[in-house]
């Protein structure tokens, strides 16, 4: 069976998009655009090229029964040149135009330009399922592709590209394009010529029964008389196979991720939907990941380590929308090129900046945010991103509830400026700086002063980096980026007149480097990566206010009158070599992934134990080399069933604020934690697939308090806690089709922790998390989308008497099992409706994001009255409708 796709053309008089006619099933291609009846309408100056084929899936009913059809689909294309809708124009029945559609949304295209801009498309194409009626073994190979002017990206004619050793040879025609058939498979070389050409020789692995498209890009020699001696005769160009991704990482696009409801547009938000998550406490911003705790989640951007994902309050991310390109999240399993943590990895891509002119304005009831992209010189751009937040306003003059007594309102601010310049086409030199800032404040007010509680926290970040990238003539490739930055935080409660106060302002300076190759048919990595934190900290007020994973506590409850108060200060290090391995076996069915991670943890703190008197500090060095071997196994069992598998160690030093010789411990040693997954993959179709993952992890050496009541010195802390995980996540996921994308993820777990009062449930342990997106284009312009989210209520501890303190003049609660009870299952519903208006290159669309849907009273926590025969529940947010419009251009 082959698919032959051929496409129509239109074009409006009415220049909402521009339509084109081209071909692009034969290199000798015609092509005609329709005059518009407008003189001023838009001229196109660059068609669309289709540089990424995917072939659709013939429907095993109609092949059997050797039924052939015909569709004809009308496709968007963005500016980018990815497509982001597929209609039906003319059926060829359900099925065929279902895998058509499946098919088309994974096309990729070189953008299209009107007046000189990358500008948004809509073509009509036509896809042709054909059924050969005669069997021949295919034993041969084809490659097709084009060939582009390296600076322009206009399309070469006349460039002729010959095949090493097998005779055969092609010359561009003029759209650039090519194909070679009946090429025996195997390792091939294929070198480039033609006038005024620096020529290019490259390897490409050509497979029995399959079409290579490739795309290559060639600079243009000076003319004649203007000669450069500096110029390349042969530019060689190997591809590096890339690298396997971690065993249970799910990877979602900026595009798809814009869309869910209860995002409000920001990508990043889409975190919280995705399996192994689990629900966080509203308006604290925290990522809890396979029973880790929060802090042991580690967030990237671009290779920069950055404090966290989410602002305060969670309702946004900290990095703009616009220059996001995707995100990976790996709840456990990752590989060797990153560390210092026990919990999940998030990694987030940003896009690549082009010479184009584009930006975007988005205002809605949570914030405002603007971002432009723009060149600078011929080989250098930039982008400027800002935002800040408007929701507390918006709440007070549109609610009459006071939300900010028990539920935090977050006041944010983020901006991001990026500067890239391109020196040659292999090379590629960036500078970026984030930043970051929170503020939030909570007053629980009571008619006795001494009982009102107050909170506030202050946290406030930058990040510095430089990035360089270079692909070296032998094919192998080399990155390597340094940073820069400032952590701020700051908390302070308030019971009456008993002030606590926790501050840390660390700088963190980081460096990675890596080298990328083969070695034989096995992928290789490289790498080195280094992090120094030096932090100032203090604290002063009651020994367990801020309260810590597994405190026996209620909301409300005062705190305890034994105070303290220390400054110290933390410098820690480490430099971490590692190298991984993609071995492909059974003729790459197979891949074994191993990799080692050697990374010594150096720590220096100012006070060995707490201050006496007039005498001095005496310091504490303490230094731990650590090996973490880890390795992947990814098995293609059919062309449907991938089976994976990973085991990995991990590692990660104590937390600044825990090592006080006052509140904590100076000579605590680094967590470890053993993470096992085992996973399947099944592709049911081309847009409809399911996952299923088990995992387990053991954590030990985790820092917790001394069971003594009265601590040994500078040993209030101490490292004696183990932790435990295991659990299955299901994903059921629907690429677009016909305007319809989607998935269901589902996450059973259990977390504990064991100390030496016993085990117990995990603070943020959540039985059931089941979350269900799904995203529809009506047409015109029309979407809407639904997110439900479900999950099981976090542990806490029941109080099951109290008794009057007459010292404190105040009841104090007796406990029951340590998280022996649960506050009610969290649900909730989401909805998304919006509408995208255009003309020419630019679109405004309007959306109404509509959070908790159903304003539902989900329980954040439960309150007692003064004497504990009461207790009630407070509620999260009501129903916050997010009104908003974005204009992009």
């Amino acid at each position: 069976m082959t698919a032959h796709p051929r496409v129509s053309i239109q074009r409006r008089t009415r220049p909402l998009w521009v339509a084109i006619a081209l071909a692009l099933a034969s290199p000798v291609a015609s092509r005609s655009i329709a005059r518009a009846g407008d003189a001023a309408a838009p001229v196109l100056t660059r068609p669309p090229a289709l540089v990424h084929f995917v072939e659709a899936e013939y429907p095993p009913d109609a092949k059997a029964a050797g039924t052939q059809a015909s569709v004809v689909l009308q496709v968007d294309i963005a500016a980018d040149g990815h497509v982001t809708a597929a209609t039906v124009q003319t059926s060829g029945g359900a099925a065929f135009d279902a895998a058509a559609v499946a098919a088309v949304l994974q096309f990729g295209f070189t953008p299209a330009e009107v007046d000189g801009k990358p500008s948004p498309i809509r073509i009509l194409y036509q896809y042709d399922f054909v059924i050969h009626t005669e069997v021949v073994a295919v034993t041969t190979a084809e490659q097709t592709g084009v060939v582009r002017d390296r600076d322009t990206h206009q399309p070469l004619a006349g460039v002729t590209l010959t095949l090493d050793d097998a005779g055969k040879s092609a010359v561009t025609g003029t759209d650039g394009r090519f194909a070679i058939a009946e090429v025996a498979p195997g390792r091939r070389t294929i070198t480039l010529t033609g006038d005024r050409l620096t020529a290019l020789q490259t390897t490409e692995e050509l497979v029995a029964g399959q079409r290579l498209d490739v795309a290559y890009d060639l600079a243009l020699a000076p003319p004649p008389g203007a000669a450069d001696e500096d110029a390349d005769d042969l530019e060689i160009v190997v591809t590096a196979p890339p690298l396997a991704k971690a065993t249970a990482s799910v990877e979602v696009v900026a595009g798809q991720a814009r869309k869910v409801p209860g995002t409000g547009g920001d990508v990043l938000k889409v975190v919280e939907s995705m399996p192994g998550v689990a629900r966080s406490t509203a308006g604290s911003g925290a990522l809890v990941v396979w029973g880790a705790a929060p802090e042991d989640t580690r967030v990237y951007v671009d290779g920069v380590r950055i404090p966290r994902l989410y602002h305060l309050g969670g309702l946004r991310s900290v990095v703009a929308t616009d220059l996001v390109k995707g995100i990976a999240l790996a709840p456990g399993g990752w590989g060797v090129e990153h560390g210092r943590g026990l919990g999940g990895l998030v990694d987030v891509d940003l896009i690549a900046l082009d010479r184009a002119v584009a930006g975007s304005v988005q205002v809605d009831a949570i914030d405002t945010a603007a971002a432009v992209r723009f060149p600078v010189a011929p080989k250098v751009a930039a982008a400027v991103a800002l935002r800040k937040s408007q929701l507390a306003w918006v709440l007070d003059h549109a609610s009459d509830r006071d939300l900010g007594e028990f539920v935090p309102i977050p006041r944010y601010a983020d901006g991001q400026a990026r500067l890239a310049y391109d020196p040659s086409t292999r090379e590629h030199v960036e500078v970026d700086a984030l930043a970051s800032t929170d503020r939030q404040t909570r007053t629980v007010a009571s008619a006795d002063p001494a009982a009102t509680r107050r909170e506030d926290r202050r946290i406030d970040f930058w990040r510095v980096w430089s990035r360089y990238h270079r692909d070296l003539d032998s094919g192998d490739q080399v990155d390597a980026v340094v940073s820069l930055g400032q952590d701020s935080a700051t908390t302070t409660e308030r019971f009456g007149a008993t002030p606590t106060e926790l501050a840390t302002d660390a700088r963190v300076y980081g460096a990675r480097a890596a080298w990328r190759g083969k070695l034989g048919d096995a992928a290789l990595i490289i790498g080195l990566d280094a992090e120094i934190v030096d932090a100032k900290v203090r604290r002063r007020g009651s020994i367990t206010v801020p309260a810590r994973e597994g405190d026996v506590r209620v909301f409300g409850q005062p705190p305890p009158d034994q105070l303290a108060a220390d400054r110290w200060r933390v410098i820690s290090a480490s430099a971490a070599p590692y190298a991984q391995l993609d071995l492909p076996l059974w003729r790459k069915r197979v891949h074994v992934v191993p990799g080692l991670r050697l990374e010594p943890y150096l720590v220096s703190v100012s006070r060995k134990t707490p201050i006496a008197g007039l005498t001095p500090s005496i310091g504490l060095f303490t230094e731990e080399a650590t090996a973490q071997p880890r390795l992947a196994i990814r098995a293609d069992a059919t062309a449907r069933l991938t089976l994976t598998a990973a085991f990995g160690r991990y590692r990660q030093a104590p937390q600044v604020e825990d090592l006080s010789a006052v509140f904590g411990s100076p000579s605590l040693p680094t967590s470890r934690a053993t993470h096992a997954v085992l996973g399947a993959a099944y592709r049911w179709t081309a847009a409809l697939s399911s996952e299923v993952t088990g995992f387990v992890t053991r954590s030990r050496e985790l820092a917790v308090r001394s069971p003594l009541a009265t601590p040994l010195l500078a040993q209030a802390l101490v490292a004696d806690g183990t932790g435990r995980a295991m659990g299955v996540q299901a994903l059921v996921r629907l690429a677009p089709t016909a305007g319809v994308f989607g998935w269901i993820s589902y996450t059973l777990s259990r977390a504990d922790r064991t100390d030496a009062a016993g085990t117990r449930r995990f603070d943020y342990d959540q039985t059931h998390v089941l979350t269900a997106v799904a995203s529809w284009q009506v047409g015109a312009g029309v979407e809407l989308g639904l997110r439900f989210r479900y999950a099981t209520g976090a542990p806490r501890t029941p109080v099951t008497g109290a008794y009057y303190d007459t010292r404190a003049d105040a009841y104090q609660p007796q406990f029951g099992a340590h998280n022996g009870s649960r506050l009610p299952a969290f649900v909730q519903v989401d909805a998304r409706a919006s509408k995208r208006l255009r003309w020419g290159g630019d679109e405004l669309e309007i959306y109404l994001d509509l959070q908790n849907a159903t304003d539902r009273e989900n329980a954040e926590e439960i309150v007692y009255s003064a004497d504990y025969a009461r207790k009630g529940f407070i509620a999260g947010l009501p129903i916050l409708p997010v009104l908003g419009a974005r204009l992009t251009w």
